[in-house]
């Protein structure tokens, strides 16, 4: 009896077993029910992602290859930041393109100049901004910025100089189709460009004294002012103070009140004679006498400044060519 017990209990628990197999086979679906949810959704995302290949697309097919212009595309292209110009250290928009193009033609329409050439407007826009990319790039490697406050500050000068905040605000709005704030960009930029090339294009200071030699002059009289100059520097090697000497005898008009004080110059900004004495000087140095177009000159080196030994716009050249700058937009 026993026995037959013990084999009934054995059926009972295989009778169960099913149960057991349905509720293993309930989770298997609802596995598969997941993993076909997932793939839907990945399907979908997948078409979301091609959709909008498709459409950028579109309209980067409508701006390059047809130069499309409607407000569609220029409003999908403030979102989208399209390359015009392409450097080594970094990318100008269409957006900023035709940004920079809609107020340069409000000025000349509102101006009434029509003698400009369309051709010409684009390429210089183009390289202006290839420029611009260029600077920035610049002026994060030699670590110059410019601040709001020097912002504000340049624009606190532009109102006084203009008539004040109303007389400037209508005139950027009559003249260019612009608003304050897009004006305080181009500030902005511009006075990025200024601080590089006071801060980081080398730059000398000097007095100098001039005596004046007419081109075509005879000998003699060349002779007679390099005998006077060179008396001045003897004045001068015996204790006369050099900004003394300039005011006492030196003839260019625009310095020797001033001791003979020169703003700061860059290479490029003088004649070659004269930038070549004052750029291989030291500072504190005074130089021998020395003859350029104007005369006979005696120079003072009082200070120095900046890192790359070029002018401004070579300098921008030279980057220009070894940032491989290639321009993707044509306007």
């Amino acid at each position: 009896m026993k026995k037959v017990v013990s084999r009934l209990k054995g059926l009972a628990q295989t009778l169960k077993k099913p149960n057991l197999i349905k509720k293993s086979n309930a989770k298997n679906s609802t596995k598969k029910t997941s993993k076909q949810t997932s793939r839907r959704g990945l399907s979908f995302l997948a078409i979301v992602i091609i959709l909008i290949f498709l459409v950028e697309f579109s309209f980067a097919l409508s701006i390059y290859a047809f130069k499309s212009t409607d407000n569609i595309t220029k409003s999908v292209a403030k979102a989208i930041p399209y390359p015009a110009v392409f450097a080594a250290s970094g990318v100008s928009t269409v957006n900023d393109f035709w940004a920079e193009k809609e107020y340069i033609e409000h000025f000349y329409n509102s101006t009434k100049q029509t003698d400009y050439s369309e051709e010409d407007l684009v390429k210089q826009i183009l390289k202006q901004e290839a420029e611009n990319v260029i600077i920035k790039k610049e002026a994060i490697t030699y670590k110059k910025s410019v601040s709001k406050e020097e912002i504000e500050e340049s624009m606190a000068q532009i109102y006084e100089g203009n008539g004040g905040e109303e007389e400037v605000e209508k005139a950027l709005q009559d003249l260019y189709g612009l608003s304050v704030d897009e004006f305080k960009n181009l500030v902005e930029i511009q006075l990025l460009r200024d601080k590089i090339n006071k801060e980081v294009i080398a730059r000398v200071v000097a007095r100098h004294i001039l005596i004046r030699v007419e081109e075509g002059a005879s000998e003699e009289v060349v002779n007679e002012a390099k005998t006077r100059i060179t008396g001045y520097l003897t004045e001068i090697k015996n204790g006369l103070s050099f900004d003394e000497a300039a005011n006492k005898y030196s003839e260019d008009v625009g310095s020797n009140q001033n001791g003979g004080l020169l703003e700061s110059f860059a290479r490029g900004d003088m004649v070659e004679e004269f930038e070549k004495v004052a750029f291989s000087s030291a500072i504190g140095d005074i130089s021998e006498p020395f003859q350029t177009s104007f005369g006979w000159h005696i120079l003072k080196v009082e200070e120095k400044t900046g890192y790359v030994e070029e002018s401004f716009d070579n300098w921008i050249d030279e980057l220009m060519a070894k940032n491989m700058v290639i321009y993707l937009f044509k306007g």
